[in-house]
């Protein structure tokens, strides 16, 4: 029975919308879960990243580019613990999530210049790297040392020449372009 001046079906309707509030409302715990989740994710300890980032990326409640990012930060872990085929495949994920993420094509394009695997791959993703961002400085001297390895000598010095525009403070690539230069 419904006290005096409130109708039974106004109580009615009220416990019917805070019924549907508390559905619709993500469950605390589930919450949290999945901010320790992103909290692991971002860790610099490379085990802990790979398990957040792994319960992140399985959990379905992302979206598309916080998806494409717990690919890469899982990417990163991975090619820190040297495990470079999986480090490789999320990498690629999350370029697929993100076809924008000049950072994924980047660090793909070290871990193929590291295994040595194919200098035009790792030149490849570094040309959509820089292409995608024309002021990404590590991504001019990556494909600079690459054009250097196949011996492309005036590539490779036009790289190192654009990441010093955009940073003359690398003593370390003008010193390799002073060499390149140098003839040697």
């Amino acid at each position: 029975m419904s006290k005096p001046g409130r109708p039974a079906h106004r109580l009615g309707a009220l416990a019917a919308a805070l019924l549907c509030a508390a559905a619709l409302a993500p469950p605390l715990g589930r919450e949290a879960a999945a901010d320790d989740d992103w909290q692991a994710c971002l860790s610099s300890d490379s085990e802990q990243a790979i398990a957040g980032c792994t319960r992140v990326i399985g959990s379905r409640r992302v979206r598309r580019s916080n998806l494409s990012a717990a690919h890469y930060n899982r990417g990163l872990a991975y090619r820190d613990k040297r495990l470079f085929d999986q480090a490789i495949a999320d990498f690629s994920e999350a370029i697929r999530l993100d076809p924008k993420n000049a950072r994924a094509h980047y660090q793909r394009g070290n871990i193929h210049a590291d295994l040595g695997e194919s200098h035009d791959l790792a030149i490849a993703d570094y040309d959509i790297a820089i292409r995608l961002d024309p002021r990404f400085v590590f991504a001019y001297n990556a494909r600079g040392l690459m054009h250097e390895a196949k011996g492309d000598i005036a590539r490779a010095a036009a790289d190192y020449r654009a990441a010093l525009s955009l940073d003359p403070s690398l003593t370390l690539i003008r010193q390799r372009l002073e060499g390149l230069e140098a003839g040697g």
